[in-house]
C-alpha cells in the first residue's frame, strides 16, 4: 500500500494472520495474488507462488517460500518485469492450469505461463485500450472475466484458441 509495507500470512484455516512486514521503499504495491500451490515449474514441480503488482506496471512472480525467507525482504523495481504501462489492478492464479493473469489500468491483461518459473516467463497480451481493467475472475480453466468501468468482458485463456483466433485475424488482414 501507500505506507510501503506488505503484511500477510495464510494460515491452515485460510485466515490471514500477521506474519512479517516487508519493506519496499519507493515502490507502491497495488495488487497481490497467491497461487495456493497450483503453480508448476518447467520441471513440473508444484509450488506455491506469490505475485505482486506495482503502481508503475511492474509485476513480480516468485516462489512463496523464497519470498517469505528473505531477511529483510526488499523489492527493487529492477527485479520485476515491466509489461504494463500503468498500475497493475489485479493478479489472479488459474487453479486448473499453471497460469496467472495480470490486469492493468492501461486496458491490458497478460496471461503468464508459470511452467517457465525457473527460466523466465512466457506471456500473452490481451488488450482493449478503451478503458482500464479493474478486476479479474476465472469462470473456468479456459475463460476469464474482466471488469472495465461499466463493462464486463469475457476473454479466452486457452492458448490454442487464442492462436487460432490470431491466425484468422492475420488471414483477414492479408486478404484486405
Amino acid at each position: 500500500g501507500k505506507d510501503r509495507t506488505l503484511v500477510f500470512r495464510l494460515s491452515d484455516r485460510r485466515r490471514i494472520q500477521l506474519f512479517k512486514t516487508f519493506e519496499h521503499p519507493g515502490i507502491t504495491i497495488t495488487a497481490i495474488g497467491l497461487s495456493d500451490e497450483h503453480a508448476r515449474t518447467i520441471d513440473n514441480e508444484v509450488v506455491a507462488a506469490i505475485a505482486l503488482g506495482s503502481e508503475s506496471g511492474v509485476v513480480w512472480i516468485e516462489r512463496l517460500e523464497q519470498f517469505l525467507a528473505r531477511e529483510p525482504a526488499v523489492l527493487k523495481a529492477a527485479d520485476g518485469v515491466d509489461y504494463h504501462e500503468s498500475a497493475v489492478s489485479s493478479l489472479l492464479f488459474n487453479h486448473a492450469f499453471p497460469q496467472m493473469a495480470s490486469a492493468s489500468l492501461d486496458g491490458s491483461i497478460r496471461l503468464w505461463n508459470l511452467r517457465f518459473m525457473n527460466t523466465g516467463f512466457d506471456n500473452v497480451r490481451l488488450e482493449d485500450k478503451k478503458q482500464g481493467v479493474w478486476n479479474l475472475c476465472y469462470i473456468n480453466a479456459d475463460q476469464l472475466v474482466a471488469t472495465e468501468n461499466s463493462n464486463i468482458k469475457i476473454w479466452s485463456t486457452n492458448i490454442l484458441q487464442l492462436m487460432k483466433a490470431l491466425k484468422l485475424e492475420e488471414a483477414k488482414y492479408r486478404n484486405e
